[in-house]
């Protein structure tokens, strides 16, 4: 009888567990900080400290490529192109869609105050272009996640500054989350991004050797 009043414990316990909130903070202002909830405690973290000055290291003389190398270079991540990244974002949109339905609104994004004036003096065409792609990204993707997401108050402006070669990111973004939800959103969409990740990764293994030899 005792295992069953200390199972009945622990089963308690992992439901008190599952419905703590937890979340983090981004603000965007001179620089970048963290504001970590859990629960009711608060966990600020300002990352950003003065960097010392490192020292001048000589050039290092070519080495001829031996195969530890290319096996190492081989299992580095590629970066991923812009059709692979369009493919992924339409293989894991209903994946999301289906997790986060399971999750009954329970994820909150609150603030969400941003405003991103993207520098475009050095390639005016290019980053008109990526402005554009944004912009529609923006209006496609918003009215998605305020169906499944609590986005009580959203402010997000995109701006394109002609003058100026620097992207300047302004606001704060919150997210939040019940805990047991994580685990939720885990088991639903871990498969599928192991799976996509994987085959990502074997596809791109044979253009990282020969990048190598």
């Amino acid at each position: 009888m005792i295992w069953i009043y200390i199972l009945g414990g622990l089963l308690a316990l992992f439901l008190l567990i599952c419905l703590i909130r937890i979340g983090v903070t981004i603000a965007f202002e001179e620089r970048v900080t963290l504001d970590i909830q859990v629960g009711l405690i608060r966990i600020h973290i300002d990352p950003a400290q003065p960097k010392k000055e490192k020292k001048q290291k000589k050039p290092k003389e070519k080495k001829e490529v031996t195969a530890k190398d290319v096996e190492r270079l081989a299992g580095k991540l590629p970066k991923p192109t812009l059709s692979e990244l369009k493919e992924a974002a339409a293989y894991f949109k209903p994946v999301l869609q289906r997790t986060l339905r399971r999750t009954r609104r329970s994820v909150r994004i609150h603030p969400l105050t941003l405003s991103i004036t993207l520098g475009a003096a050095e390639d005016p065409a290019n980053l008109a272009q990526i402005y554009g792609y944004a912009n529609a990204g923006m209006w496609a993707v918003m009215p998605w996640l305020e169906q499944l997401l609590v986005i009580p108050d959203p402010r997000i402006h995109l701006g394109l500054d002609f003058d100026s070669a620097k992207t300047v990111i302004r606001g704060r973004v919150g997210v939040s989350i019940l805990l047991g939800d994580v685990f939720l959103i885990g088991l639903g969409a871990g498969l599928p991004a192991l799976k996509w990740f994987l085959h990502f990764k074997k596809t791109h293994k044979s253009d990282k050797i020969e990048q190598a030899a």
